[in-house]
């Protein structure tokens, strides 16, 4: 198993992989306590959350702490873009508020089964997981996770795991079972997708809109929904997203004369993108 010393930085790998808490829900507790200590009851502005940790505002590393807390509900995000605001959740203040070690320690329980990415390795892990060489090859070539990311990955869920005092008795249905967690509702299926809902009846929630479409026939398409202002980050994170796909699609992009080109290993795939250009130059020719 990985050492339990905690992770000296809070920082996350270069090449992205698939979302998790940099941080173990032992180091986002004191997080939570000092947020409390700092802003009392009052909701802090998004890029001053940081000043509780010492850190610069609206820096990276804030930014990534508070995604940690807010994966652990511990923290929860108000409004969009600049006007945003960061306040405890009603979990975070739970924990604070209570006397009582055994309300405190359901607290933990359910925060640590939280993120997403936990709690998808828990019905099949547990509290003794197989060991690093079986779990980072599973993380790496199964999972989309970089050489970096995996064994940091590690690292949190033990020590999560190990400080919520987790055993294999606990299932995730039955300690998160809000009917609006990110979990859904079922322990052994925390991540299969709901069924798609009607064509047309999909409509942005409140503080989103939509910014991009693209559809290859009525049943398979693409829709970009954004909430607030996008930046570098946000481009970075749709731009991984896109090379990843490609890498799983076997679609190899080459730089040709400066411009890059996309070639298709798939027949299938690359005669499909001929179809789209075809009809897109119809569709310019015939606004000419």
């Amino acid at each position: 198993m990985t050492n339990d010393k905690e992770s000296p930085t809070e920082k996350t790998p270069v090449d992205r992989s698939p979302s998790f808490p940099v941080i173990p829900l032992k180091t986002s507790i004191k997080r939570l306590e000092q947020f409390e200590n700092k802003f009392g009851r009052h909701p802090s502005p998004f890029k001053k959350a940081g000043l509780a940790w010492g850190m610069k505002e609206g820096s990276g590393q804030a930014n990534r702490v508070l995604a940690a807390l807010k994966a652990f509900d511990l923290l929860k995000y108000q409004g969009a873009g600049d006007s945003r605001t960061i306040a405890i959740s009603e979990n975070g203040r739970t924990y604070l508020r209570a006397q009582q070690d055994n309300i405190k320690k359901d607290v933990l329980k359910k925060a640590a089964l939280k993120p997403k990415a936990i709690a998808k390795f828990w019905p099949e892990w547990g509290a003794d997981r197989p060991v690093d060489e079986i779990c980072l090859d599973d993380l790496v070539l199964t999972h989309g996770y970089n050489e970096n990311a995996a064994p940091l990955f590690l690292r949190i869920y033990d020590q999560t795991i190990a400080y919520a005092g987790l055993s294999t008795h606990d299932k995730i249905n039955e300690l998160n079972n809000d009917p609006d967690s990110e979990n859904g509702d079922s322990g052994n299926r925390v991540n299969d997708p709901p069924p798609p809902p009607p064509r047309g009846k999909i409509a942005p929630m409140e503080g989103e809109r939509i910014v991009f479409t693209e559809e290859n026939n009525p049943n398979q398409y693409v829709k970009l929904v954004v909430s607030g202002e996008v930046d570098g980050y946000l481009l970075d994170a749709i731009s991984d997203y896109v090379n990843r796909q490609k890498r799983r699609l076997k679609i190899i992009t080459t730089p040709v004369h400066g411009v890059f080109d996309t070639e298709y290993t798939n027949d299938e795939e690359g005669h499909k993108a001929e179809e789209r250009d075809r009809k897109l130059n119809e569709e310019i020719n015939s606004d000419e």
